[in-house]
Protein backbone atom coordinates (compact mmCIF):
# COMPACT_ATOMS: atom_id res chain seq x y z
CA UNK A 1 0.00 0.00 0.00
CA UNK A 2 1.48 3.09 -1.06
CA UNK A 3 1.24 6.91 0.79
CA UNK A 4 -1.28 8.06 -1.57
CA UNK A 5 -3.83 5.02 0.02
CA UNK A 6 -2.56 5.07 3.56
CA UNK A 7 -3.52 9.06 3.25
CA UNK A 8 -7.10 8.49 1.96
CA UNK A 9 -7.63 5.74 4.41
CA UNK A 10 -6.52 8.03 7.05
CA UNK A 11 -9.09 10.39 6.05
CA UNK A 12 -11.54 8.36 5.79
CA UNK A 13 -11.22 7.08 9.21
CA UNK A 14 -11.28 11.49 10.07
CA UNK A 15 -14.19 11.62 8.44
CA UNK A 16 -16.55 8.43 9.98
CA UNK A 17 -15.55 9.33 13.44
CA UNK A 18 -16.51 13.27 13.13
CA UNK A 19 -19.77 11.69 11.23
CA UNK A 20 -20.46 9.57 14.42
CA UNK A 21 -20.09 12.89 16.15
CA UNK A 22 -22.33 14.51 14.49
CA UNK A 23 -24.71 11.54 14.36
CA UNK A 24 -24.70 11.50 18.68
CA UNK A 25 -24.78 15.34 18.69
CA UNK A 26 -28.23 15.37 17.04
CA UNK A 27 -29.68 12.51 18.69
CA UNK A 28 -29.07 14.22 22.24
CA UNK A 29 -30.49 17.20 20.61
CA UNK A 30 -34.12 15.78 19.35
CA UNK A 31 -36.86 15.59 21.23
CA UNK A 32 -38.09 12.86 22.78
CA UNK A 33 -41.30 12.45 20.64
CA UNK A 34 -38.86 11.82 17.22
CA UNK A 35 -36.96 9.30 19.03
CA UNK A 36 -39.55 6.57 17.81
CA UNK A 37 -38.76 2.27 16.88
CA UNK A 38 -38.20 3.88 12.91
CA UNK A 39 -35.80 6.47 13.95
CA UNK A 40 -33.78 4.57 16.61
CA UNK A 41 -33.21 1.48 14.09
CA UNK A 42 -32.46 3.87 11.23
CA UNK A 43 -29.71 5.36 13.34
CA UNK A 44 -27.94 2.25 14.63
CA UNK A 45 -27.98 0.76 11.06
CA UNK A 46 -26.22 4.46 10.26
CA UNK A 47 -23.94 3.46 12.62
CA UNK A 48 -22.95 -0.14 12.53
CA UNK A 49 -22.57 0.65 8.50
CA UNK A 50 -19.73 3.01 9.87
CA UNK A 51 -18.34 1.61 12.74
CA UNK A 52 -18.02 -1.40 10.40
CA UNK A 53 -16.16 0.54 7.29
CA UNK A 54 -13.70 1.92 10.01
CA UNK A 55 -12.74 -1.51 11.34
CA UNK A 56 -11.74 -2.69 7.93
CA UNK A 57 -9.94 0.17 7.07
CA UNK A 58 -8.32 -0.20 10.53
CA UNK A 59 -7.44 -3.87 9.74
CA UNK A 60 -5.38 -2.47 6.69
CA UNK A 61 -3.94 0.47 9.01
CA UNK A 62 -2.21 -1.06 11.56
CA UNK A 63 -0.20 -3.37 10.40
CA UNK A 64 1.36 -0.41 7.75
CA UNK A 65 5.51 0.07 8.74
CA UNK A 66 4.81 3.77 7.42
CA UNK A 67 2.25 4.49 10.16
CA UNK A 68 4.33 2.82 13.14
CA UNK A 69 5.19 6.74 14.42
CA UNK A 70 2.34 8.24 12.72
CA UNK A 71 -0.21 10.10 15.17
CA UNK A 72 -2.96 7.76 14.10
CA UNK A 73 -0.86 4.25 15.44
CA UNK A 74 0.78 6.39 18.72
CA UNK A 75 -2.87 8.58 20.08
CA UNK A 76 -4.88 4.96 19.15
CA UNK A 77 -7.12 6.66 16.81
CA UNK A 78 -9.31 3.83 16.52
CA UNK A 79 -9.74 3.33 20.23
CA UNK A 80 -11.17 6.62 20.11
CA UNK A 81 -14.00 5.71 17.82
CA UNK A 82 -14.70 2.51 18.76
CA UNK A 83 -15.31 4.64 22.01
CA UNK A 84 -17.52 7.02 20.73
CA UNK A 85 -20.00 3.97 18.57
CA UNK A 86 -20.20 2.06 22.19
CA UNK A 87 -21.56 5.55 23.63
CA UNK A 88 -23.92 6.32 20.62
CA UNK A 89 -25.42 2.74 20.64
CA UNK A 90 -25.71 2.71 24.62
CA UNK A 91 -27.70 5.82 24.22
CA UNK A 92 -30.23 4.46 21.58
CA UNK A 93 -30.67 1.58 23.49
CA UNK A 94 -31.43 3.86 26.41
CA UNK A 95 -34.14 5.26 24.47
CA UNK A 96 -35.77 2.28 23.57
CA UNK A 97 -36.10 1.11 26.90
CA UNK A 98 -37.35 4.82 27.64
CA UNK A 99 -39.73 4.17 24.91
CA UNK A 100 -40.76 0.60 25.67
CA UNK A 101 -41.73 2.37 29.30
CA UNK A 102 -43.88 4.66 27.58
CA UNK A 103 -45.27 2.08 25.75
CA UNK A 104 -46.72 0.15 28.77
CA UNK A 105 -47.79 3.36 30.88
CA UNK A 106 -49.87 4.57 28.09
CA UNK A 107 -51.83 1.75 26.29
CA UNK A 108 -55.47 1.58 26.95
CA UNK A 109 -56.60 -2.01 27.29
CA UNK A 110 -58.46 -2.49 24.33
CA UNK A 111 -55.20 -2.00 22.02
CA UNK A 112 -54.27 -5.41 19.79
CA UNK A 113 -50.49 -6.37 20.44
CA UNK A 114 -50.13 -6.07 16.16
CA UNK A 115 -50.86 -2.38 16.97
CA UNK A 116 -48.66 -1.88 20.08
CA UNK A 117 -45.67 -2.70 17.36
CA UNK A 118 -46.78 -0.73 14.29
CA UNK A 119 -46.95 2.45 16.36
CA UNK A 120 -43.89 4.34 16.80
CA UNK A 121 -45.11 7.80 17.88
CA UNK A 122 -45.13 7.96 22.08
CA UNK A 123 -47.74 11.15 21.40
CA UNK A 124 -49.98 8.51 19.99
CA UNK A 125 -50.00 5.97 22.66
CA UNK A 126 -51.07 9.15 25.36
CA UNK A 127 -53.72 10.05 23.50
CA UNK A 128 -55.33 6.83 22.97
CA UNK A 129 -54.74 6.77 26.74
CA UNK A 130 -56.11 10.13 27.08
CA UNK A 131 -59.56 9.32 25.39
CA UNK A 132 -59.81 5.86 27.45
CA UNK A 133 -59.44 8.11 30.37
CA UNK A 134 -62.07 10.35 29.11
CA UNK A 135 -64.74 8.08 28.00
CA UNK A 136 -64.81 6.94 31.90
CA UNK A 137 -65.30 10.20 33.05
CA UNK A 138 -68.31 10.58 30.55
CA UNK A 139 -69.90 7.25 32.07
CA UNK A 140 -69.00 8.76 35.18
CA UNK A 141 -70.77 12.30 34.16
CA UNK A 142 -74.02 10.46 32.97
CA UNK A 143 -74.39 8.20 35.90
CA UNK A 144 -73.94 11.39 38.26
CA UNK A 145 -76.78 13.06 36.70
CA UNK A 146 -78.99 9.93 37.22
CA UNK A 147 -77.82 10.10 41.08
CA UNK A 148 -78.78 13.77 41.60
CA UNK A 149 -75.26 14.38 42.88
CA UNK A 150 -73.95 17.87 44.48
CA UNK A 151 -73.59 20.76 42.81
CA UNK A 152 -69.68 21.33 43.47
CA UNK A 153 -69.49 17.41 42.34
CA UNK A 154 -70.88 18.28 39.11
CA UNK A 155 -68.89 21.77 38.67
CA UNK A 156 -65.78 20.01 39.61
CA UNK A 157 -66.53 17.13 36.85
CA UNK A 158 -67.42 19.49 34.35
CA UNK A 159 -63.98 21.42 34.73
CA UNK A 160 -62.38 17.69 34.86
CA UNK A 161 -63.68 17.27 31.09
CA UNK A 162 -62.66 20.62 29.91
CA UNK A 163 -59.53 19.97 30.80
CA UNK A 164 -59.24 17.04 29.47
CA UNK A 165 -61.01 17.31 26.37
CA UNK A 166 -58.17 20.22 25.90
CA UNK A 167 -55.35 18.01 25.96
CA UNK A 168 -56.50 15.53 23.41
CA UNK A 169 -57.52 18.33 20.79
CA UNK A 170 -54.26 19.69 21.35
CA UNK A 171 -52.41 16.48 20.79
CA UNK A 172 -55.05 15.69 17.50
CA UNK A 173 -53.98 18.96 15.57
CA UNK A 174 -49.72 17.52 16.53
CA UNK A 175 -50.84 13.89 15.29
CA UNK A 176 -52.18 15.15 12.52
CA UNK A 177 -48.63 16.58 11.43
CA UNK A 178 -46.78 13.57 12.02
CA UNK A 179 -46.74 11.70 8.44
CA UNK A 180 -46.08 8.31 10.51
CA UNK A 181 -49.49 8.29 12.53
CA UNK A 182 -51.87 8.62 10.02
CA UNK A 183 -52.61 5.52 8.53
CA UNK A 184 -52.78 4.25 12.78
CA UNK A 185 -56.56 3.13 13.60
CA UNK A 186 -56.65 5.97 15.48
CA UNK A 187 -57.05 8.06 12.43
CA UNK A 188 -58.75 4.98 9.92
CA UNK A 189 -61.46 4.67 12.70
CA UNK A 190 -62.08 8.41 13.38
CA UNK A 191 -61.50 7.88 16.64
CA UNK A 192 -61.25 11.81 17.51
CA UNK A 193 -64.65 12.13 15.52
CA UNK A 194 -66.18 9.84 17.47
CA UNK A 195 -64.70 10.89 21.07
CA UNK A 196 -65.95 14.15 20.11
CA UNK A 197 -69.80 13.49 19.59
CA UNK A 198 -69.60 11.87 23.09
CA UNK A 199 -67.94 14.17 25.04
CA UNK A 200 -70.41 16.91 23.08
CA UNK A 201 -73.48 14.68 23.96
CA UNK A 202 -72.67 14.51 27.72
CA UNK A 203 -71.14 17.66 28.23
CA UNK A 204 -74.22 19.64 27.55
CA UNK A 205 -76.25 16.85 28.97
CA UNK A 206 -74.53 18.17 32.81
CA UNK A 207 -74.16 21.54 31.81
CA UNK A 208 -77.52 21.92 31.20
CA UNK A 209 -79.05 19.62 34.34
CA UNK A 210 -81.83 21.08 36.49
CA UNK A 211 -79.19 21.13 39.57
CA UNK A 212 -76.55 23.02 38.36
CA UNK A 213 -78.14 25.19 35.08
CA UNK A 214 -77.57 28.50 36.78
CA UNK A 215 -74.46 27.88 38.68
CA UNK A 216 -72.84 26.22 35.28
CA UNK A 217 -73.97 28.74 32.70
CA UNK A 218 -70.77 30.33 33.02
CA UNK A 219 -68.66 27.36 32.40
CA UNK A 220 -69.49 26.94 28.65
CA UNK A 221 -66.22 26.09 26.82
CA UNK A 222 -65.02 27.08 23.16
CA UNK A 223 -63.43 23.18 22.86
CA UNK A 224 -66.61 22.14 20.50
CA UNK A 225 -68.83 23.01 18.14
CA UNK A 226 -72.28 23.00 19.72
CA UNK A 227 -70.94 24.47 23.06
CA UNK A 228 -69.46 27.29 21.18
CA UNK A 229 -72.48 27.69 18.95
CA UNK A 230 -74.77 27.59 22.33
CA UNK A 231 -72.21 30.18 23.99
CA UNK A 232 -72.98 32.39 20.88
CA UNK A 233 -76.42 32.27 20.96
CA UNK A 234 -76.62 33.57 24.54
CA UNK A 235 -74.91 36.90 24.11
CA UNK A 236 -75.84 37.84 21.03
CA UNK A 237 -79.18 39.84 21.97
CA UNK A 238 -76.52 41.11 24.69
CA UNK A 239 -72.99 42.13 23.07
CA UNK A 240 -70.83 42.44 20.11
CA UNK A 241 -69.89 38.64 18.61
CA UNK A 242 -66.40 39.12 18.05
CA UNK A 243 -65.64 38.06 14.73
CA UNK A 244 -61.76 35.68 13.90
CA UNK A 245 -60.29 36.22 10.88
CA UNK A 246 -58.99 32.95 9.40
CA UNK A 247 -55.42 33.61 7.78
CA UNK A 248 -54.48 31.09 5.18
CA UNK A 249 -52.60 27.99 6.39
CA UNK A 250 -50.99 24.66 4.80
CA UNK A 251 -49.59 21.56 5.71
CA UNK A 252 -46.72 20.81 3.76
CA UNK A 253 -44.20 18.00 3.97
CA UNK A 254 -40.31 18.68 4.06
CA UNK A 255 -37.42 16.39 4.50
CA UNK A 256 -34.57 16.50 7.32
CA UNK A 257 -31.20 15.97 6.18
CA UNK A 258 -31.41 12.47 7.46
CA UNK A 259 -34.02 11.71 4.78
CA UNK A 260 -36.91 11.18 7.48
CA UNK A 261 -40.25 13.32 5.76
CA UNK A 262 -42.04 16.10 8.02
CA UNK A 263 -45.17 17.72 7.91
CA UNK A 264 -45.35 20.71 9.00
CA UNK A 265 -47.77 23.48 9.39
CA UNK A 266 -47.15 26.97 7.44
CA UNK A 267 -48.57 30.33 7.29
CA UNK A 268 -49.07 32.10 3.82
CA UNK A 269 -48.36 35.91 4.67
CA UNK A 270 -48.18 37.91 1.51
CA UNK A 271 -46.98 40.73 2.95
CA UNK A 272 -43.60 39.33 4.50
CA UNK A 273 -40.77 40.45 2.59
CA UNK A 274 -38.93 37.26 3.97
CA UNK A 275 -39.67 33.76 4.91
CA UNK A 276 -39.24 32.53 8.46
CA UNK A 277 -39.18 29.37 10.51
CA UNK A 278 -38.82 28.84 14.08
CA UNK A 279 -35.79 27.50 16.23
CA UNK A 280 -37.36 24.28 16.85
CA UNK A 281 -38.35 23.47 13.33
CA UNK A 282 -34.08 24.13 12.10
CA UNK A 283 -33.13 21.54 15.08
CA UNK A 284 -35.57 19.09 13.56
CA UNK A 285 -34.17 19.40 10.03
CA UNK A 286 -30.76 19.69 11.29
CA UNK A 287 -29.82 21.46 7.89
CA UNK A 288 -26.20 23.51 7.64
CA UNK A 289 -26.60 27.38 8.76
CA UNK A 290 -25.96 29.59 7.11
CA UNK A 291 -24.78 32.75 9.45
CA UNK A 292 -26.55 36.20 9.20
CA UNK A 293 -27.14 38.97 10.89
CA UNK A 294 -30.68 40.72 10.47
CA UNK A 295 -33.48 42.57 12.03
CA UNK A 296 -36.83 41.44 11.75
CA UNK A 297 -39.92 43.94 12.48
CA UNK A 298 -43.31 43.01 12.73
CA UNK A 299 -43.08 39.11 13.63
CA UNK A 300 -45.44 37.92 17.37
CA UNK A 301 -45.13 40.10 19.74
CA UNK A 302 -44.00 43.14 17.62
CA UNK A 303 -40.52 43.55 19.31
CA UNK A 304 -37.66 44.00 16.80
CA UNK A 305 -35.61 40.32 16.74
CA UNK A 306 -32.19 39.84 15.61
CA UNK A 307 -31.62 36.63 13.75
CA UNK A 308 -27.98 35.24 13.12
CA UNK A 309 -28.90 32.34 11.43
CA UNK A 310 -30.68 31.16 8.08
CA UNK A 311 -31.20 27.67 6.53
CA UNK A 312 -32.17 26.48 2.71
CA UNK A 313 -34.99 23.70 2.52
CA UNK A 314 -37.37 22.45 0.32
CA UNK A 315 -40.68 22.58 0.35
CA UNK A 316 -43.32 20.50 -1.37
CA UNK A 317 -46.74 19.53 -1.36
CA UNK A 318 -48.18 16.71 1.83
CA UNK A 319 -49.88 15.08 -1.56
CA UNK A 320 -47.79 13.51 -4.98
CA UNK A 321 -46.78 15.64 -6.81
CA UNK A 322 -43.53 16.66 -8.60
CA UNK A 323 -43.78 20.67 -7.47
CA UNK A 324 -41.27 21.66 -5.35
CA UNK A 325 -40.22 25.19 -3.23
CA UNK A 326 -36.42 25.63 -2.31
CA UNK A 327 -36.54 28.43 0.31
CA UNK A 328 -34.37 30.45 2.70
CA UNK A 329 -35.79 30.48 6.21
CA UNK A 330 -34.93 32.75 8.61
CA UNK A 331 -34.30 31.42 11.83
CA UNK A 332 -36.65 33.36 14.85
CA UNK A 333 -36.57 31.50 18.48
CA UNK A 334 -40.84 32.12 17.74
CA UNK A 335 -42.89 33.18 15.34
CA UNK A 336 -45.99 33.77 16.46
CA UNK A 337 -49.02 32.51 18.61
CA UNK A 338 -51.16 29.47 17.98
CA UNK A 339 -53.73 29.85 14.87
CA UNK A 340 -56.73 30.37 15.00
CA UNK A 341 -57.04 32.17 18.70
CA UNK A 342 -59.27 29.41 19.57
CA UNK A 343 -60.94 25.87 17.94
CA UNK A 344 -63.43 26.80 15.77
CA UNK A 345 -66.81 25.06 14.53
CA UNK A 346 -65.71 23.34 11.00
CA UNK A 347 -67.06 24.43 8.43
CA UNK A 348 -69.86 21.94 6.23
CA UNK A 349 -69.92 23.77 3.28
CA UNK A 350 -71.40 21.59 0.13
CA UNK A 351 -68.83 24.07 -1.64
CA UNK A 352 -65.64 22.15 0.22
CA UNK A 353 -67.15 18.31 -0.01
CA UNK A 354 -64.45 15.97 -2.05
CA UNK A 355 -61.94 19.24 -2.06
CA UNK A 356 -58.76 18.47 -1.01
CA UNK A 357 -58.24 21.18 1.49
CA UNK A 358 -54.30 23.27 2.05
CA UNK A 359 -54.64 23.11 5.90
CA UNK A 360 -57.46 20.43 6.94
CA UNK A 361 -56.80 21.57 10.47
CA UNK A 362 -57.58 25.61 9.72
CA UNK A 363 -60.17 25.55 11.91
CA UNK A 364 -58.19 23.91 15.16
CA UNK A 365 -55.58 25.60 17.24
CA UNK A 366 -52.50 25.19 16.48
CA UNK A 367 -48.65 26.16 16.70
CA UNK A 368 -47.09 27.85 13.49
CA UNK A 369 -43.75 25.90 12.05
CA UNK A 370 -43.30 28.50 9.18
CA UNK A 371 -43.82 31.98 7.41
CA UNK A 372 -43.67 31.69 3.52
Amino acid sequence: MDIQEINELIRSQEADYNELRQIFTNIKKDSPSRKTIRYITERRNRLTEIFTRTSKNHVQLKDQDLLQDHKYITTNYFSSINTLYTQVIEYLLLCEKRLQVVHQLYEPEDIEPEEEQSTSSPKLFIQLFRINQLQKKLQLANQSMTEEKTKWYLETLVTTLQKQWQEIEETHVILLMEDSTLEHTYFQESMFEKTQTEFDLSYNNTITSKQTKSELDTFSTPFTNKITKKTVSNIATTTNIPKTTLLATALIKTYSSDGTSHLLRVLCDQGSEASFCTEEVAQLLSYPRTKIHTEVIGIADEQPKTSKNCVNVTLEPRYPSEYRLPVTLIILPKLTSCLPEKTLPELKSVVLQNKLLADPTYYKRGPIDIIL
